[in-house]
C-alpha cells in the first residue's frame, strides 16, 4: 500500500513540475549581436566615408557607435501602422572616428544616417566634424 502511494505522489510531482531544460533561450550575447551589425554595415560605411571625406580616412569598427536604430513603420491609421510592423525597412544613425594612417589621432568625427532594407543600404545624411 506504501509503496502505491508513494508511485502516485512521485507521478505527480513529475506531472506538476515541468522539466527544465539547461538551453538558454535568449543565447545571443548583446556585444556579439551588436558587433555582427556594424561589420554587415561596413562595407556601405566604407565606401561612402571613403566618398565623402577621401580614400585616405580610415576608421576602427571598435571605435564606432550606433547612435540609434529606429524600424520605420508606413502607414497614415493605427491601423496601418500595426499591419505594417513586420516591415524591415530601419533608420539607422551611427558614428565614426576617422583618422590616417596606423591608428594615429582621430582627425573627423563623422555621423551618418542609413536606410537599412532588405534591398540594401541607401545613405539619407552625413554630417563630418574635424576634431
Amino acid at each position: 500500500m506504501k509503496s502505491k502511494i508513494l508511485v502516485i505522489l512521485l507521478g505527480i510531482c513529475l506531472f506538476t513540475h515541468p522539466l527544465v531544460g539547461s538551453a538558454n533561450v535568449n543565447s545571443i550575447d548583446d556585444k556579439n549581436l551588436y558587433d555582427s551589425y556594424l561589420t554587415l554595415l561596413n562595407p556601405y560605411i566604407y565606401k561612402i566615408i571613403n566618398e565623402k571625406v577621401g580614400p585616405d580616412r580610415s576608421y576602427d569598427l571598435y571605435d564606432a557607435r550606433i547612435i540609434s536604430i529606429q524600424r520605420n513603420v508606413l502607414g497614415n491609421t493605427p491601423e496601418e501602422k500595426e499591419y505594417n510592423k513586420g516591415v524591415y525597412t530601419f533608420t539607422v544613425k551611427a558614428e565614426f572616428r576617422t583618422f590616417v594612417g596606423a591608428h594615429n589621432p582621430p582627425l573627423g568625427l563623422e555621423t551618418l544616417t542609413l536606410r537599412v532594407t532588405p534591398d540594401g543600404v541607401k545613405l539619407l545624411n552625413f554630417n563630418h566634424k574635424d576634431l
